[in-house]
């Protein structure tokens, strides 16, 4: 599908291979092996995944039931369903089990969900790491201090680039204030890192029971042996080496940008060179995920960088985001790579590779604890390639960074990113990488320089410090994502780039205002209500309406005959626009799943169509502009005759 069009199906999860049982969920011993199952791909595209393999784990269905369920009154409906537990996630209440032979994945969910001691349950969805790979090195961080110098880039040829001076984080000023204390924790929750890096050894975080303690032993009763500097939940061992070829280092750089230490005369400085990083192995799985976040949250972080994704809606992981959050941890995250935005329910297929999707999460949930960060270059330019523009190619053929008014808080920098590395990888321990992956950890960098600041801080505040604070350059009002020319407008909340040294001493007030776009802003509507969408900084607008069971409505969406204009409906209860459940897979949109009631979407600007309310509660009405689209319309909710 192209970017013009829209898609007419849930999304599936992004992928990357791994799977693995850890704690401090417990291990489960003598489950069986995995169902000869086979995760579906993207409705219409045949039996290719999205991703770099399945979009769940084959054979695996995360669990979370109610307190009131007993544990007798889980097993019973485990043996039920057909299956075995592997893993437990006591933090957020929740089981991970694998079916038996012939139960499939979708049927199995549908079984839990029918079940009154069942809160939710999910496939096991993969993660994909936000990374756009290349391999060549880098002299110098621009993004910390930028003089307008020539730097080496990610993709030459050319060799080099310099771009416009000052278009940086501003850290050197920062540190004249605040160098970060060892008190400060960011949690990396990635392919693991160099725990030998010469570079990083000096500032990871240990585990204040287990550091010094008795080899072999469980010290601190967390029911993890010698997790001195955190814990790796894909192997379920101790040692969160970043060592997998197939991940470049993703791990180990993101660390590097958050807290490589300083002045030792060798490398690189970090944005918080005086924090600690907590290191979190995870091999992209819901369930691991899960795992790794009960262990940051236990242990103590303040921060959690969070650079990979996927386009499934997961109901388990936003909560338990929203649990972590107000435990105080504030979770920085990667918008992602897609050069799509996350506002709005978009596919672009890419012939002969992996499609690109929006929204994006986690970063796309409307948390007050989430921080989402796009990519900017070195002249304060949304992200892309540099050798690929300097090649000859468009601005819009090299872009990469995806975007979003509401769902998008900031850019940072993303591009030809130098950092530390793993020796497999290159055998200076240094390298240069594009990516929203390597633009959130300068975000949670200057996160743990504010709350060193200001330890008093919540998460919260120390995002509204961000937000209050960024610089914002005319340029990152202008984005060359699609051919023909450029576009004008908002295209995050704050239209800023990351400014560290302003953070330190901006108001923690929050920013912004209740949005109209999000469940949480909807608007009521009796029998009629009217509103524009404006993209890019005003693509949603959510109604609101109690309905009656049982009673039919006649819905009517009337706008432009030419305009983009989507009819979606949702069910009570329902956290987010664009909850679409897995289950939808392969399903039309008429047929109703989990909060999903109704999508129309005819490529015109007027949508019609008759529900009935199966039960008593609000129903939700979201009017959707597509990409440029710029419309007036009215919607009607009202009681259908007969």
């Amino acid at each position: 599908m192209t970017l013009s069009g829209r898609v007419l199906g849930p999304l599936a999860a992004l992928a990357l291979a791994s799977s693995a049982s850890a704690a401090p969920g417990v291990p489960v011993p003598g489950a069986p092996s995995v169902a000869p199952e086979v995760a579906p791909a993207v409705p219409g595209a045949g039996p290719r995944a999205p991703g770099r393999s399945g979009q769940w784990v084959p054979g695996e269905v995360v669990v979370q039931r109610r307190p009131a369920l007993s544990a007798t009154g889980l097993s019973r409906l485990h043996a039920r369903v057909g299956a075995a537990v592997v893993e437990r996630v006591p933090a957020f209440d929740v089981e991970v089990v694998r079916l038996d032979p012939g139960v499939r994945v979708l049927e199995a969910v549908a079984a839990y969900e029918s079940a009154p001691g069942v809160v939710s349950a999910e496939p096991n969805l993969r993660r994909l790491t936000l990374e756009i790979p290349n391999d060549p090195r880098f002299p110098q961080q621009w993004g910390l201090r930028n003089k307008g110098r020539a730097h080496e880039i990610a993709d030459p040829p050319p060799p080099s680039a310099s771009g416009k001076g000052d278009s940086d984080i501003d850290a050197n000023e920062a540190w004249d204030r605040e160098l970060g204390t060892q008190g400060t924790v960011v949690a990396v929750l990635d392919s693991g890192a160099d725990l030998a890096h010469p570079d990083l050894d000096g500032n990871l975080w240990r585990n204040p029971q287990e550091f010094g303690g008795t080899p072999g032993d469980d010290d601190d009763g967390n029911g993890l042996v010698d997790d001195i500097n955190g814990y790796d939940f894909q192997d379920d061992d101790a040692d969160p080496d970043d060592s997998d070829p197939n991940e470049r280092g993703h791990g180990t750089h993101i660390a590097g940008t958050i807290a490589a230490e300083g002045n030792n005369s060798q490398g690189i400085a970090g944005v918080c060179r005086g924090c600690r990083v907590m290191v979190l192995r995870f091999g992209l799985t819901l369930s691991e995920e899960l795992e790794a976040l009960a262990y940051a949250r236990t242990e103590g972080a303040d921060i959690i960088n969070a650079s990979y994704g996927g386009p499934s809606f997961s109901l388990i992981e936003r909560k338990a985001f929203s649990k972590t959050g107000r435990a105080g941890v504030l979770s920085v995250m990667a918008a992602g790579n897609a050069n799509l935005d996350n506002d709005l329910f978009l596919a672009r297929d890419n012939v002969g590779r992996s499609d690109d999707f929006s929204p994006l999460y986690p970063a796309s949930y409307t948390l007050p604890s989430i921080l989402s960060v796009a990519a900017s270059n070195h002249s304060d330019r949304y992200g892309y390639r540099t050798g690929c523009a300097r090649g000859g190619a468009s601005r819009a053929q090299c872009a990469f960074t995806s975007w979003g008014h509401n769902s998008v808080d900031l850019a940072a920098p993303g591009v030809d990113v130098f950092s530390t590395t793993t020796v497999a990888e290159d055998p200076r321990r240094y390298t240069v990488l594009n990516g929203t992956s390597f633009a959130a950890p300068h975000v949670a960098g200057v996160a743990g320089l504010v709350k060193s600041a200001h330890p008093g801080y919540s998460a919260v505040e120390v995002k509204n410090a961000i937000l209050r604070s960024v610089d914002t350059p005319k340029s990152l009002k202008v984005l060359h994502a699609f051919p023909g020319g450029s576009d004008s407008g908002a295209f995050t909340r704050t239209s800023g780039r990351l400014n560290a040294a302003r953070a330190l001493g901006a108001r923690p007030k929050p920013f912004g205002r209740p949005n109209d776009g999000a469940i949480g802003g909807a608007k009521r509507i009796k029998k009629a209500g009217s509103g524009r969408v404006r993209w890019p900084a005003d693509s949603n607008d959510v109604y609101k309406k109690k309905l009656r069971r049982s009673l039919g409505y006649k819905v009517v969406l009337d706008g432009p005959r030419q305009a983009n204009l989507d009819l979606i409906i949702y069910k009570p209860k329902t956290k987010e626009i664009w909850q679409i459940d897995p289950r939808c897979f392969g399903a039309s949109l008429r047929v109703p799943c989990e909060n999903l009631l109704r999508y129309e979407a005819s490529r015109g600007g007027r949508e019609r169509t008759t529900i009935r309310a199966k039960g008593r509660g609000v129903y939700y009405f979201h009017v959707s502009g597509g990409l440029r689209t710029r419309a007036a319309y009215t919607l009607k909710v009202k009681r259908a005759r007969g």
